[in-house]
């Protein structure tokens, strides 16, 4: 097994000893490498069991480096647990890069030339690295955090490409690209690039540009010994005036004639220059480098003594020129500030006479008001008195009003006393109403037992066996039979349906059912009832016994005209199925092909018949699979699992008959599965796949409801499976949430998948999604759902999803149901409250079955 280059992933376990590689590409011993297949590591990294705090204090968060080995896990938990690995190793197997190897490329700009300083928000190295800008690298750099910012500055160690010292190279993108010396993957979801090796990277031609710093530019030539030629001494040269400075850059370029072009030499000149005027760096410059230091104090003192009536004449020069200009600037400010006080003066007499014009008019309106206020004092006082005498007035007459009232309240109350008499007679009509009804309930509960029985999907299993015994006993032999189908005549509805009166047709259905003494339906369960049908393969009807899954589905056959009168079992268009126990594959619901008699031996459930049928096949073709969990539905349904999907579900059931004609059964557009199932020992639990595919419907014993819908179409007949998709299917292109609906599911989603620590999340698949997004589309439409839409698309599409186990878990689901509080979603949070309580009865095991 290759050794492997990796990443460390931050340490998200309390256990600091665990965590987390991340493979970026095989390594061998030579040094190559390639890349990784896209299923080595299924779910993204190599888990580290001991010894990752050896990794975490050797190793920075974006660093590479070498995992020499690793092993496969020897257990499958990581198939259905995207947190879990396949892989695991070890924190002592782990070795450095080579230094010259896999060297970082970050495209930024290139930082300040004379500081080295860059804001730039990104964690840098801890390694050198390259910088691409403009089609070239430049590089190596080694970074350092100066304060709040970072300072980027050549290496100082020697290097494969043998640059100067304070040098980098410049080399064009170009050149790396063609002689593959740089390397790109992805790396924690970003694309990092990389020089393979700058030994390769020496092989190539290139610019070095000098990349001193001032700082260091100073330093450098203050220790190679700059200054010498004004001084015999071998004192440093330190900072004095500017204009002394120059002098002695002059007296050492005469010289050193070599130096005079020297790019280093020409920015010192402009660097020093700056200094005394107003750069502050340039002040701790000189304070590092000669304050700071005995030989710089000793060189200051000589070099004053030595200059001291030069400096003092150029200084007073200096003085004199400052104060002749500053006489100058001073001089112009005062005539400026005299010509505003005698503009101000002028402004301040103009107000002053305008002060008293006003005064004068003030007096004037003051005596006028006087006049007046004695007039208008006599007229609020006469118009106080009329609003008086008017609510005076009104009062009076409410008197009279209320003491009519008075009279009329006595006169009924004498009446009260022959009201008791009726109130007696009317509580005993209603004793004997509810003796009526109660006489009523019991006839129809013995109707519905009988009608239950007669209509039970087990009596014919028990027809045929009672006659297969018979024909025994007789002693006649049991002949081979294929199920035969009654070919329903198929009444067409004389109404078109549309998008349009799809409200009628609901109703319709509602007025339907609570007319044949069976489970009523509310307007919005019938609406959810048909969309589920009309958007899904299959729609699975769970609950407790009692609730009316089976009698649902054969009733829902009956009010579609999709059964005859004398058999609603066994027709062209409904098929009811009893599944049985044990079963393990398709040829238990299909059949299969006996290649010893080369015939197609159908199974005894007529699905095989069914849908090869093309009889009545443009109205829906409704099978009913009942008790559909006493056998493994993925096992023996597998064949139509696919046909869940959108994409698969036009997809043909290979049979296995030799010939081409009749090899693949293809079922028609308008077939649908209803299943009803049940949840106790006796069954087996709905897989993952299945769930994530079909809706559940949840029935309760909630029959107390009447409906009160009233049909205003009669829809005597069946509807076209091209007008029942029309009302009630949508493409998921052309289907959208509203703004509402999406937040409140992106927070419902963020509840069921955030970190909780030792517990699992709920994953929601992206078909689920898609699935209510078609679902609430079509149900907004709808006029008259008084239940928000995606109320019922989480409680049958995202609920059955939950299974899980602890104290962690119950928090999860606590947080769900107070967000399911907060947005009214009463059908929702029923369901999850009842998770929660029958979770704490068994053992912190919370399901939806």
């Amino acid at each position: 097994m290759d050794r492997i280059l990796v990443v460390k992933e931050e340490n998200h376990s309390p256990n600091p000893e665990l965590g987390l590689v991340i493979p970026v590409a095989h390594m061998s011993d030579d040094g190559t490498f390639r890349n990784l297949e896209a299923d080595e590591f299924p779910n993204g990294g190599i888990f580290i069991s001991k010894g990752f705090s050896n990794i975490s204090h050797q190793f920075g968060n974006n660093e590479l480096f070498i995992l020499n080995e690793y092993y496969d896990s020897n257990e499958d938990d990581w198939i259905n647990n995207t947190r879990r690995q396949k892989h695991f190793a070890l924190g002592n197997k782990v070795d450095r890069l080579d230094k010259s190897a896999f060297i970082p490329i970050i495209s930024m700009e290139i930082p300040d030339l004379k500081t080295g300083f860059i804001n730039h928000d990104i964690d840098f190295p801890n390694t050198h690295f390259f910088i691409e800008n403009n089609d070239y690298i430049y590089g190596p750099f080694k970074a350092s955090k100066q304060d709040v910012n970072w300072q980027l500055s050549p290496l100082t160690t020697p290097s494969p490409l043998q640059l100067k010292q304070d040098h980098i190279a410049k080399l064009a993108v170009k050149d790396i690209y063609d002689n593959n010396l740089s390397s790109t993957w992805v790396i924690k979801g970003d694309t990092k690039k990389f020089i393979n090796n700058l030994r390769e990277l020496a092989s190539l031609s290139f610019e070095q540009i000098d990349f001193i710093s001032d700082t260091r530019l100073v330093s450098y030539f203050t220790k190679n010994g700059f200054g010498n030629g004004l001084s015999k001494n071998k004192n440093p040269l330190g900072k004095s005036e500017a204009q002394k400075l120059t002098q002695g850059i002059d007296e050492y370029v005469k010289k050193n004639k070599i130096l005079e072009n020297s790019e280093r030499l020409i920015r010192l000149k402009e660097l020093l220059g700056d200094f005394l005027d107003s750069s502050p760096f340039g002040q701790d410059i000189v304070q590092d480098f000669l304050a700071e230091s005995r030989d710089g104090r000793l060189y200051l003192d000589s070099y004053f003594n030595k200059n001291k009536d030069l400096l003092i004449k150029q200084k007073s020069d200096e003085l004199e020129e400052v104060t002749r200009i500053q006489k100058i600037k001073l001089e112009k400010e005062i005539t400026e500030i005299e010509r505003q006080i005698t503009s101000k003066r002028a402004e301040l007499d103009l107000e002053i006479k305008n002060i008293e014009l006003e005064k004068i008019k003030a007096k004037d309106k003051i005596e006028e008001i006087k006049k007046q206020s004695s007039e208008d004092a006599h007229q609020f006082l006469m118009q106080n008195q009329k609003v008086l005498t008017q609510q005076n007035t009104d009062l009076e007459e409410k008197i009279k009003e209320n003491d009519s009232k008075l009279e009329i309240f006595y006169a009924t109350l004498s009446r009260v006393n022959d009201y008791k008499s009726l109130t007696e007679e009317i509580n005993y009509l209603k004793r004997l109403k509810e003796d009526l009804e109660k006489e009523k309930e019991s006839v129809e509960k013995a109707v519905s037992l009988k009608k239950a029985t007669l209509n039970s999907p087990q009596l014919p299993e028990k027809v045929v066996e009672i006659h297969a015994l018979t024909a025994l006993l007789n002693g006649h032999r049991n002949k081979e039979n294929t199920s035969q189908l009654h070919k329903t005549k198929i009444i067409p509805s004389s109404v078109t349906l549309t998008s349009e009166n799809r409200k009628d047709y609901i109703n319709y259905l509602v007025e339907s059912f609570s007319n044949d003494n069976g489970r009523n339906f509310t307007f919005d369960e019938m609406s959810n009832l048909l969309i589920c049908v009309g958007q899904s393969f299959m729609t699975i009807l769970s609950g407790p016994p009692g609730t009316g899954k089976t009698s649902t589905a054969i009733r829902l056959a009956q009010n579609l005209g999709l059964t005859g009168s004398d058999d609603i079992f066994n027709t062209s268009n409904f098929l009811n199925i009893p599944v049985g126990r044990a079963w393990v594959s398709s040829r238990d619901i299909l059949g299969f092909y006996n290649s010893l008699k080369d015939v197609y031996q159908p199974a005894r459930t007529g699905l095989y018949e069914f849908l090869k049928s093309d009889h009545n096949a443009e109205f829906i073709k409704l099978v009913l699979l009942d008790e559909a969990n006493l056998s493994s539905v993925e096992h023996y349904w597998s064949d139509f699992l696919g046909m869940c999907d959108p994409e698969g579900r036009y997809r043909q059931i290979d049979t296995g008959i030799p010939s081409n004609e009749e090899r693949y059964l293809k079922a028609s557009k308008g077939v649908r599965f209803i299943s009803t199932i049940n949840n106790d020992a006796s069954t087996e639990r709905l897989s993952p796949r299945l769930i994530d595919r079909v809706p559940i419907i949840n029935l309760t014993h909630n029959t107390q409801f009447k409906s009160i819908e009233q049909k205003t179409i009669d829809f005597n007949g069946s509807i076209n499976i091209e007008q029942f998709e029309s009302a009630f299917d949508i493409s998921i292109y052309e289907s959208n949430f509203s703004t509402d609906e999406e937040n409140a599911l992106n927070n419902i989603i963020e509840i069921l998948g955030s970190p909780i620590n030792k517990t699992t999340s709920v994953r929601v698949s992206q078909r689920k999604i898609n699935a209510m997004k078609r679902y609430c589309h079509v149900a907004n439409e709808i006029e008259g759902m008084r239940t928000q839409p995606l109320d019922y698309a989480i409680n049958q599409h995202l609920l059955p999803l939950i299974e899980g186990y602890g104290s962690g878990f119950k928090e999860r689901l606590q947080n769900l149901e107070q967000k399911l509080t907060e947005l009214d979603f009463n059908i929702s949070k029923s369901t999850l409250k009842n998770i929660i309580n029958n979770g704490d009865v068994y053992s912190d095991s919370y399901s939806y079955f």
